[in-house]
């Protein structure tokens, strides 16, 4: 029997919710997006789930690059400031990291 290995990737995506509306922080130009139900999430090979349709998810090959996204995300998020919060955002944000693990024979 051969023994088995496993390699890991990891990649992440970063999406806002402003005005129940969805954008990609990583491409805002992209515009609104859409989530989708799917049988066959043909992305990472799952039998069922929701996804963001047309996100943009990056391959993270060590943590600087996974900080260059957040930071992105950062910055591409939309501030609605008022007198109290000069930072205020007025939105939702989520960082999704995608740890994915595959059997090397």
């Amino acid at each position: 029997m051969a023994k088995s290995e496993s390699e890991y990737f990891i990649k992440a995506s970063f999406c806002e919710i402003y005005n129940e509306q969805l954008f990609d922080l990583l491409n805002p130009s992209r515009g609104i997006l859409q989530v989708r139900w799917n049988s066959q999430n043909v992305k990472f090979n799952k039998a069922k789930g929701f996804f963001v349709q047309d996100q943009i998810i990056v391959e993270c090959s060590n943590v600087n690059d996974l900080v260059a996204v957040l930071n992105e995300g950062i910055k591409n998020r939309r501030n609605g400031s008022h007198e109290l919060n000069q930072d205020s955002s007025r939105s939702h944000s989520i960082l999704t990291i995608y740890i994915i693990s595959e059997q090397v024979i």
